[in-house]
């Protein structure tokens, strides 16, 4: 197969880029490459191409043809895979979507309304975009925050890329403090009124 390469190389690689020319041709959310029927049959014809190439059933003419179509059908399917692989992470980047990635710690309960948000910017260490990113986690009041665990912790802490954060600027002993005022106060004013 290597002197098939050695002779048509260039044919090898217009064959990859015509994959790669093909896959971008594809509509927007339409099935990934592995998933349609017809390369899946085409895989299967490979293969079995593959077998009598290796074991050089087919000698002479016949055999030197077969292992350029396995060639060049092989370039072409790998053009058209690694295009779709780099066109869905691009895809993924543009719409904002996080790639998966190991996540430490667990993510803390968060609140799905809006109402009744804390100023989180009481909080020594939380200026005003950290707090409209923890908003937008779900992270809305202080009792939130005083609740976390540990893990919960380091998991926030890696959402701002600074594991230990958390922890260093005391959130979760400041939330709590703020939690018990906040009572206090309201009581008082009960008390009051």
């Amino acid at each position: 197969m290597l002197h098939v390469f050695a002779h048509l190389w260039l044919f090898f690689i217009g064959a990859a880029l015509l994959g790669v020319s093909q896959q971008l041709r594809q509509p927007a959310g339409s099935a990934p490459v592995l998933a349609r029927p017809y390369f899946q049959a085409a895989l299967v014809v490979f293969a079995a191409g593959a077998l009598v190439a290796y074991f050089a059933l087919l000698p002479g003419r016949a055999g030197f043809w077969l292992e350029t179509a396995l060639g060049l059908s092989g370039a072409l399917a790998l053009g058209s895979v690694a295009s779709g692989l780099v066109m869905g992470v691009r895809q993924a980047v543009i719409n904002g979507e996080r790639l998966p990635s190991p996540h430490p710690g667990a993510r803390p309960p968060g609140n799905l309304t809006r109402e009744n948000r804390d100023d989180l910017c009481h909080i020594h260490g939380i200026d005003a975009a950290t707090r409209e990113r923890l908003y937008d986690l779900g992270i809305l009041q202080f009792r939130q925050i005083a609740r976390w665990s540990p893990r919960h912790a380091i998991w926030v802490g890696h959402e701002f890329q600074d594991l230990v954060r958390v922890s260093r600027e005391r959130w979760i002993e400041q939330a709590a403090d703020l939690v018990r005022v906040t009572a206090e106060t309201r009581e008082v004013a009960t008390a009051d009124g």
